[in-house]
């Protein structure tokens, strides 16, 4: 069966769940995603199967659309909530005019540090790895591409926004460099990927009415 679908990943779910839930349900072997989500996350996680499996790369170059919530004042270790709040620093009052000007410093072609705990490699070994034994690696920073930015809401201690980005965007990263850019420290407590391409919202398919969907259009 070779199909490309975009499945809604619930919270508490890793992107691997949700390739094994479909594996069973489809009885098949050659099944991929294009873009892991963080367990904390939930959102659009595509799945190809069979010879489709092969344009994964290429769903993986389009461009993605991210809703999330940035927690002022404190960080966690893994900047999201799988780890508990280990930093603080107090929160200057901030206005909507300087959070134009900082948020308009994250568009275009952007340099980031990857999270400590991530999956990127240093030496043959995912840095999460280091990170959980304490040992802290100096990333270089990479290039990624952020084509919008927008402050949806916020507080004295939040703010919510939509940001549509290229491949290898950390959106933790984002959230950790916002924060530092109006003197606090910030990590993500929510995060939605409502788009990937030309999938979206409004075409995804729920995780429990895969069953259905598949009976109903194949």
């Amino acid at each position: 069966m070779d199909l490309v679908f975009p499945i809604w990943k619930p919270i508490n779910w890793t992107s691997f769940d949700v390739v094994k839930k479909i594996r069973s349900i489809l009885k098949i072997k050659k099944i991929g995603h294009a873009g892991t989500l963080d367990p904390f996350a939930e959102g659009i996680l595509v799945i190809c199967t069979g010879k489709k499996t092969t344009e994964v790369e290429t769903i993986m170059n389009q461009k993605k659309e991210y809703k999330g919530v940035i927690k002022l004042g404190c960080r966690t270790p893994t900047l999201d909530p799988e780890s508990k709040i280990n930093e603080y620093k107090s929160i200057k009052k901030i206005n909507e005019k300087e959070l134009f000007i900082v948020k308009n410093d994250f568009i275009g072609k952007v340099k980031q540090i990857p999270p400590q705990f991530s999956a990127i490699k240093h030496k043959g070994v995912p840095m999460y790895k280091y990170a959980r034994k304490n040992i802290r690696i100096d990333l270089k920073p990479r290039e990624v591409n952020i084509y919008d930015f927008e402050i949806v809401n916020f507080n004295e201690d939040s703010i919510e926004f939509i940001i549509s980005c290229g491949r290898g965007t950390y959106i933790r990263s984002i959230a950790r460099d916002f924060a530092l850019k109006i003197d606090t420290l910030g990590y993500l407590t929510k995060l939605q990927r409502t788009r990937i391409g030309d999938f979206n919202i409004d075409n995804v398919i729920k995780i429990e009415n895969f069953e259905e969907w598949l009976y109903t259009n194949h």
